[in-house]
């Protein structure tokens, strides 16, 4: 090119018309995609995982009496409970004795309430705030109760084979001496049905009462139907169509659905989980309790938030790659000015 050219040319011609300057384009170029990727562009997998909400929930086991907690969603449709604590020996207050049933959970204050089922049938808190274990006291809470649940600073259970429930209203101004005064509810249903055999009750944040029972229909009843408070009445009851089955349960974190245990048996070694529907009652099996794990009882939940498994790594692999892909084309590219590249200073546009 004449040098009168060259002296004409702007400041950027001159640097394109360079081959060094080209070099300082494309890595110009190349850091600017960089920066554009890591805004558009999701964090590794490693670093960030998508999470989904799961119910945590709690159970007293039927082969060691211990207590487990689980979540709701089945790995290769296995749940594996994980051990919690020995109900016998705790690390602080008073050990149960016997047998346990009504298991209730207190979300909002992280308290577990369980009863024994024989001997003096105490009825139990266990608060994971402070690790201690209190006995509840009172006078004259009746016995025979294999259900219960927590709702509105109350423990509810139907005692067995009645249509009787009952309302515990729990005290915890002395935190380290917990009362309970209770409050019987005949004829709860108020329909002909009077004998109510267990299954487990579960209760919804909005106090809907769920029954699942070893003998009828499965039932709710609204615990609220009069200004808040509850009143035995036939008009908030209902009966779906599906025939009790027994189960352990417990209402999902949002109360969203219920879910559901059952024990082995000759044919199916393992537990089986459950998913019923709040609003037909139908059951629908999600999985299994492993390693031949059964519950007496359950209560629940807790929100928990799991890991997705890592269904979007294509489009996070392939946004990542990006940065890779542009830096081997540069390459690819230096190498041929590379081999373009003569001694003399500049080079004709012919030869870029």
């Amino acid at each position: 090119m004449p040098e009168h050219s060259l002296m004409m040319m702007t400041k950027g011609q001159r640097i394109l018309r360079n081959p060094f300057g080209h070099r300082l384009v494309r890595v110009v170029l190349g850091m600017a995609v960089a920066l554009v990727s890591a805004f558009l562009v999701p964090a590794p997998v490693h670093a960030q995982r998508n999470v989904f909400a799961s119910s945590q929930m709690y159970g007293v086991s039927s082969i060691d009496g211990n207590f487990y907690t689980f979540n709701s969603t089945p790995q290769a449709g296995i749940i594996t409970p994980q051990f919690l604590f020995n109900p016998t020996a705790p690390k602080a207050g008073t050990g149960s004795a016997g047998l346990l049933n009504g298991v209730a959970w207190d979300s909002a204050h992280n308290r577990l309430f369980f009863r024994e089922t024989n001997g003096l049938q105490r009825l139990f808190v266990h608060d994971f705030s402070t690790g201690r274990q209190s006995v509840i006291t009172g006078v004259g809470l009746p016995t025979n109760a294999t259900n219960a649940d927590f709702f509105g600073g109350s423990y509810w259970f139907i005692k067995d084979s009645t249509d009787t429930l009952v309302r515990a209203t729990l005290n915890f101004s002395n935190p380290l001496a917990p009362t309970y005064t209770f409050t019987n509810f005949t004829n709860f249903d108020g329909t002909a049905r009077n004998n109510y055999a267990f299954g487990d009750i579960a209760i919804s944040s909005s106090g809907q009462l769920y029954g699942n029972g070893t003998n009828g229909k499965t039932f709710s009843i609204n615990l609220v139907n009069s200004g808040g408070q509850f009143v035995p009445s036939s008009a908030s009851y209902h009966e779906f169509a599906t025939t009790s089955s027994g189960l352990q349960t417990a209402f999902s974190f949002d109360s969203s659905v219920i879910y559901g245990t059952d024990r082995p048996s000759v044919t199916t070694p393992l537990a089986k989980f459950w998913q019923i529907d709040k609003t037909t009652g139908v059951e629908t099996q999600i999985g299994f309790l492993a390693n031949g794990q059964w519950f007496r009882d359950i209560g629940g939940s807790n929100v928990v938030f799991l890991p997705e498994p890592a269904t979007g790594s294509l489009v996070l692999l392939g946004g990542v790659a990006l940065v890779p892909l542009v830096r081997r084309r540069s390459a690819r590219r230096q190498g041929r000015n590379r081999r373009r590249l003569t001694p003399r200073r500049f080079v004709s546009p012919e030869r870029l």
